[in-house]
């Protein structure tokens, strides 16, 4: 009768360090902040708002153990934080971040953990913070090609910005993330702060799976993204930005698929939809900082969108991204590889790419099946942040005109090419989403308007290369 518990967090001047339990087992995630120093924070607004703000940092890194099936959540000694908007926050999100966990455990009738104490009626007050003296936004920057677009639109508009770059053990190395990431912001971008957090954990690459007999589940999983929302406060505290870019994308609202055991979507990308992001700003303005808003620049834009614009920026920028969740920069056979590699063949010059990979991917057996799923010839779409179906299927057909080969590309022309509706795929895909209004009001006139001439450009591009 498994029970994850919040066992105790510490705090020192750039750390936050944390113990978490499964039951007897203990697992710790350390958080180090290179520029934030949280005693100068607890002088501005108290050790008791701090301690707040340490435990959401603290608890939305413990999401993660949910995925051993607990039974129930003990949040320890930190029970006075439990109020019913925090426990409905963590409620709504498991459904939607934890839908392909689910899905790959089979667990079609599991409703998650349940708290193992009521929720009190304590309403907590935000802070409202002053002035910032320098940037107001905020682009998180995790290195890949939608953190290179977020920074490249807020040049060309002049809004000026500070980047925040993460890693992660579990992604291997940390001084090799903050290195290639670190040096995608300083080769390709105007930014006028580079913050850094890196991120130190024992339990997703841990041996629960096997070694606990009563664990009987087949993949971990976390949710990331809220994780990084709730950890970016304290730079927002100590630099007091306005806004926060998130960089997440309008293909990041479909579903992989639609379980047919409940009839429920299952979502890779959940934790990049608006609905995530709008229940998290609420939250925060509610409970933590009221004058901060959480918005994504790209979040009108599908992918094909994103990498037509792609061509604009300056093509000695692209070596710089790395988007691989396996092995930095690139492992070359993940389903992530498998798609940004196809989608950078198709957009960029071949020999640019050949020169960062130096492989042709369409010939590597090992992602036959992931190039399969992104064409949409399997169950589902590939689990992983990956474009629509649709996007895929444009990206293989600007191949197959440039005369790329391989296998992949013969599984596309004998089961795909020539079976669905390329014009349509097109207008549809090249569309902007001008209802999207998180864009601050500020700078959204500009975006937008350059959105506008960018999608005309994309159409175009795309037309005159597969439209005779």
């Amino acid at each position: 009768m498994t029970t994850i518990t919040l066992k105790s967090y510490t705090r020192s001047k750039h750390q936050i360090s944390t113990v978490y339990g499964v039951d007897d087992l203990q697992f710790t995630t350390s958080m180090w902040y290179h520029d934030v120093n949280f005693y100068d924070l607890e002088n501005i607004y108290g050790k008791d708002y701090m301690d707040r703000v340490y435990f959401h940092i603290v608890v939305f890194d413990m999401n993660k153990l949910q995925s051993v099936k607990p039974k129930h959540i003990d949040l320890g000694p930190y029970e006075r934080y439990h109020t019913v908007e925090f426990e409905n926050l963590w409620l709504k999100h498991f459904s939607g971040a934890f839908s392909q966990w689910l899905y790959e455990n089979d667990l079609h009738d599991y409703k998650g953990p349940t708290f193992l104490h009521k929720a009190n009626d304590k309403k907590f007050n935000a802070v409202e913070t002053t002035a910032p003296d320098g940037p107001e936004v905020l682009s998180l920057n995790g290195g890949g090609k939608d953190s290179l677009l977020s920074m490249s639109i807020f040049d060309k508009v002049g809004v000026e910005y500070g980047t925040l770059v993460f890693s992660s053990s579990v992604y291997g190395t940390s001084r090799l993330q903050l290195r290639l990431t670190g040096d995608l912001v300083k080769n390709c971008s105007k930014s006028h702060r580079h913050h850094q957090l890196a991120m130190y954990d024992d339990f997703l690459d841990s041996p629960i799976t096997d070694l606990r007999d009563d664990v009987d589940i087949k993949t971990l999983q976390e949710d990331e993204t809220i994780k990084s929302v709730f950890s970016v406060l304290p730079f927002v505290l100590q630099y007091r930005y306005r806004y926060v870019n998130l960089g997440h994308e309008k293909s990041a609202e479909y579903p992989n698929l639609i379980w047919d055991k409940n009839g429920l979507p299952v979502n890779h990308q959940y934790c990049k939809s608006i609905a995530a992001q709008i229940l998290e700003d609420t939250y925060i303005k509610n409970n933590l900082v009221s004058n901060c808003t959480f918005f994504s620049v790209l979040k009108p834009l599908n992918d094909v969108m994103i990498f037509s614009m792609l061509n604009s920026v300056d093509p000695k920028y692209i070596p710089y991204t790395h988007s691989c969740n396996k092995i930095k920069p690139w492992c070359k056979r993940c389903a992530k590889c498998a798609y940004i590699w196809l989608a950078f063949m198709a957009y960029q010059p071949t020999n640019l790419i050949d020169s960062i990979f130096n492989e042709n991917l369409f010939d590597v057996d090992e992602i036959q099946i992931f190039y399969r799923q992104l064409l949409g010839l399997e169950k589902h779409n590939a689990f992983e942040c990956v474009g629509q179906i649709d996007e895929t299927r444009l990206a293989f057909e600007l191949c197959r005109r440039k005369g790329l080969k391989g296998k992949a590309m013969d599984i596309y022309i004998d089961e795909v090419s020539g079976r669905y509706d390329q014009d349509s795929a097109i207008m549809k895909l090249t569309e902007v989403d001008t209802d999207y209004d998180r864009i601050p009001s500020k700078f959204a006139e500009d975006i937008m308007a350059l959105f506008s001439e960018q999608e005309k450009v994309a159409r175009d591009f795309l037309k005159g290369k597969l439209i005779k």
